[in-house]
């Protein structure tokens, strides 16, 4: 769907050459790269789909080519400032974005921006952490030839970029990261990149969370994982994606009534999940393996919910009640004290997961296709 809204948005000038870059330095490096920018662009595919929140339309993925990143021009803030008043408590943990913070020596195609100025317009992009970093976008204007490269630029670590925004708290729920890491995935699928090309870099400045391992195993593959707040120098990036809001993801839809049908691109995510895990299923035919996921509160180096709610008050009589069903194997667990990888092969190796309401049920999307969950709710 979103392959044949594409669009330009910004474009190169006809008349440009590329310099040759060099290959000798990365994010992470030393070497400069003096000179002017080479010709770049900016393509989107914007859609608004009926079935995706509404809140979150218009549903955008954009990609780009030669794009200068300028760490130096991004401010700590509590709220995004297109999203004011929503998840601004805590520390500073998100960035504004000054104009030019993002760069490209491209010109702004008639309709999708002011070509004059080189700001590119704002209806294409939902109100959330797109619309503040393509507030910040600055393309050629019209009287400029080209812009020049910061002395102390460096070239990218990987052949492509991927910045990612998550939600301040929610990057240590796993079933809100899942619909990251989905949107992650799917937006290599939709520009056609392999994970094994990509250096994923956080533009939040969240706190480190259980989760952060996820991005190297299966979408930074190219590169390791970088946060913005720990870079120093400007970056020029030959190819450029950034992730749309978890918040655009399928999972998160709206009036889905074919729940028998197949989700086949879910499917094809969590196949590569398995596989960059090497996630192992059980094919014991004699006796089947029950995973009771176990809620209670925790506090740990990354995570403090001394509160949670939704426990089980018998617990323990369920959990016995389950055992003697008999030709049965039951292993309880709290995901809270266990390493991300041991938790997906833990359901993997499960037959049926059986838990409370809550963000560790999303574990069930690695279960084998025989598989099952029993979920249980509150009883108000």
């Amino acid at each position: 769907h979103w392959k044949e809204k594409k669009k330009p948005i910004c474009k190169p000038q006809s008349s440009s050459i590329a310099p040759p870059l060099s290959t000798s330095s990365g994010a992470n490096g030393d070497s400069a790269i003096p000179g002017t920018l080479p010709p770049g662009s900016l393509q989107c595919r914007v859609t608004k789909h009926p079935r995706l929140n509404a809140p979150t339309a218009p549903h955008t993925i954009c990609d780009g080519t030669n794009v200068l990143f300028d760490p130096s021009l991004l401010g700590p803030a509590k709220c995004l400032r297109h999203r004011p008043n929503y998840m601004c408590g805590g520390k500073p943990s998100y960035h504004h974005y000054a104009r030019g913070a993002f760069k490209s020596n491209c010109q702004v195609v008639s309709g999708e921006g002011e070509p004059a100025s080189g700001s590119i317009g704002l209806h294409n992009f939902p109100a959330d952490h797109l619309k503040d970093i393509f507030d910040s976008f600055a393309a050629l204007p019209t009287s400029d030839d080209a812009f020049q490269t910061p002395n102390d630029t460096v070239i990218a670590s990987a052949p492509v970029t991927m910045f990612v925004t998550r939600e301040k708290g929610e990057h240590v729920n796993m079933y809100h990261t899942l619909t990251d890491w989905y949107m992650a995935w799917q937006t290599l699928r939709v520009i056609h990149v392999s994970p094994d090309a990509v250096q994923v870099i956080l533009l939040d400045n969240h706190s480190p969370g259980p989760l952060d391992s996820f991005w190297n195993k299966v979408i930074s593959r190219g590169a390791p994982m970088l946060r913005s707040a720990e870079m120093t120098s400007p970056v020029l990036m030959p190819r450029v994606a950034w992730n749309p809001p978890g918040y655009s993801n399928m999972l998160l839809g709206k009036n889905w009534n074919d729940c028998q049908k197949p989700m086949r691109m879910m499917e094809a995510f969590v196949a590569d999940v398995d596989d960059a895990y090497e996630g192992a299923h059980s094919h014991d035919l004699e006796t089947m393996k029950v995973l009771f996921i176990s809620r209670r509160p925790y506090v740990t180096s990354h995570v403090d919910h001394k509160f949670v709610g939704r426990q089980i008050d018998n617990e323990e009589e369920v959990i016995k009640a389950v055992k003697a069903l008999g030709d049965v194997e039951v292993s309880v667990v709290d995901f809270a004290h266990m390493k991300l990888e041991e938790q997906v092969h833990t359901a993997a190796a499960s037959d049926i997961i059986i838990g409370m309401h809550g963000a560790a049920l999303a574990h069930s999307l690695w279960l084998p296709s025989w598989g099952g969950l029993v979920e249980m709710g509150s009883r108000k």
